[in-house]
């Protein structure tokens, strides 16, 4: 599901990423997808 997400470019990720509390499994790159997209809403550590 997340790579047709991700074809539809980051403004789709960032909507599947602002819904969804779960993401299990996914490949390394898909987490660095996920991870970037959580630092553009702003869900940041740093």
């Amino acid at each position: 599901m997340l790579e047709k997400v991700v074809a539809q470019g980051e403004p789709a990720v960032d909507a599947l990423v602002r819904e969804a509390r779960v993401f299990a499994p996914v490949e390394p790159r898909q987490k660095l997808q996920i991870v970037q997209s959580l630092i553009r809403l702003g869900n940041s550590s740093r």
